[in-house]
């Protein structure tokens, strides 16, 4: 069993006919633009998130300085889920003050702390 036999006039036809089209989809304004216009809505939700995690890291940071301490498992989230992902994602600025302001309180845990 063998497969089909093409000669090379079909397949130099078809590539005649493959080839141009396949480079005008490549070239063609609305491929790139909706290349584009993807592009732009992930840089917008990106912004979006990075947004929403600094208030977040800003709120609940605040929380602990006020409180003047935080527990272990406290941190450990405030790190993890928010700091870590937030620096990957380019935050800066006020969320790495608070950051740093948290790293510096006391740790505790709430029993030990309501006593």
């Amino acid at each position: 069993m063998s497969g089909p036999n093409y000669d090379i006039e079909t397949i130099v036809t078809w590539g005649q006919l493959l080839v141009p089209l396949l480079v005008a989809t490549i070239t063609s304004n609305g491929m790139w633009l909706y290349i584009q216009t993807k592009r732009n809505k992930k840089s917008a939700t990106s912004q979006m998130l990075v947004g929403l995690v600094q208030d977040q890291i800003v709120t609940r940071g605040q929380t602990y300085l006020e409180r003047g301490w935080v527990t272990a498992e406290e941190y450990d989230n405030f790190v993890r889920y928010l700091y870590k992902p937030y620096v990957a994602c380019g935050g800066n600025g006020l969320a790495e003050k608070i950051m740093k302001d948290v790293q510096r309180l006391p740790m505790h845990e709430p029993r030990e702390r309501e006593k």
